[in-house]
C-alpha cells in the first residue's frame, strides 16, 4: 500500500468542533461496550447532524447504565437512561426490552455542547452531548439547529477539566 501524505498539515490534532447548540440528529450506529472501571454496561452512539449548516457532522454519545438499584451513585446515571429513551418515544414508566440495533434511525433534537480536558498538558477541545440532551421531536416537524455556522450559544470558553482521559471509565 502507498501513501502519499507528505502535503498533509500534520499540526492539525482536533477535528473543527461543531457550535453548542441544538441539531435534528439521526442515530446511525450503537455499539455495546463496558466501563473501564467498574465494567458497567455502556452504549456507544455514532450519530449524525440532519439539518442545517452542519448537516452530515457526525458526533458520539455513551450512554452508562446502572445496573444496581442499591448503589446511589449510580442514580444519575438512570435519570440520564431514562431521559434519553423517553427522548426516543419509548414509554419508561414500565419496564422495556430495547436492544442496540432498536435505536438505529431514530431521529431526536440534541443539544450539543463544548467541553475540554487536559492531556499531556495539552487542551483537548470536544463535542459533549448534554445530560438531558435528547429531546424529542414534535411529530414529523424538523427544526433546525440554534446555532449559526461559525459561532457558537456560548460567550465564554468552555470550562477545562484538569482530568486524564485514560481515567474516564469509558
Amino acid at each position: 500500500m502507498r501513501f502519499d501524505v507528505g502535503h498533509v498539515d500534520d499540526s492539525k490534532k482536533q477535528f473543527e468542533l461543531i457550535p453548542s447548540g441544538e441539531y435534528l440528529s439521526e442515530i446511525l450506529e450503537v455499539k455495546m461496550m463496558y466501563t473501564k472501571d467498574k465494567g458497567l454496561p455502556m452504549w456507544n452512539l455514532k450519530c449524525r447532524i440532519a439539518d442545517g449548516d452542519y448537516e452530515g457532522r457526525y458526533f458520539w454519545d455513551m450512554w452508562v447504565f446502572a445496573n444496581d438499584p442499591k448503589d446511589t451513585s449510580q442514580d444519575l446515571m438512570r435519570v440520564r437512561t431514562k431521559l434519553n429513551f423517553k427522548a426516543l418515544g419509548y414509554d419508561m414508566s414500565k419496564p422495556q426490552d430495547i436492544e442496540p440495533d432498536d435505536l438505529v434511525g431514530k431521529k431526536a433534537m440534541v443539544t450539543l455542547k463544548q467541553s475540554s480536558y487536559k492531556k499531556d498538558g495539552e487542551k483537548i477541545e470536544k463535542n459533549q452531548v448534554a445530560f438531558d440532551g435528547w429531546k424529542r421531536l414534535e411529530g414529523d416537524v424538523a427544526v433546525t439547529a440554534t446555532a449559526e455556522k461559525g459561532k457558537t450559544n456560548s460567550s465564554s470558553e468552555p470550562e477545562v477539566e484538569d482530568i486524564n482521559p485514560e481515567d474516564v471509565p469509558f
